[in-house]
């Protein structure tokens, strides 16, 4: 089993996330650890990362419909009708 090379567990290969890049096929840590560093890193600049997104959004319309539809079509059951 791979060890996570941020919390120093040993892990299950499922735990840790595929990359085509890395020699193994695996990243060098795990999913967990991934989702605290980037919740982290959220959580610094909460209004930058608002804005940012806020922006994109406002810069594609387009893509935003898209995306939209695609959800609706993929969960029917939380569309109100």
């Amino acid at each position: 089993m791979p060890i996570c090379t941020v919390c120093n567990t040993d892990k299950p290969t499922e735990d840790f996330p595929k990359s085509p890049t890395c020699t193994l096929g695996h990243r060098s840590y795990c999913r967990v650890c991934k989702n605290k560093q980037t919740s982290s890193y959220y959580h610094k600049d909460k209004v930058k990362h608002r804005l940012s997104a806020d922006r994109w959004a406002s810069e594609n319309p387009e893509k935003i419909l898209e995306i939209k539809k695609a959800w609706k079509k993929r969960n029917p059951l939380h569309v109100k009708t």
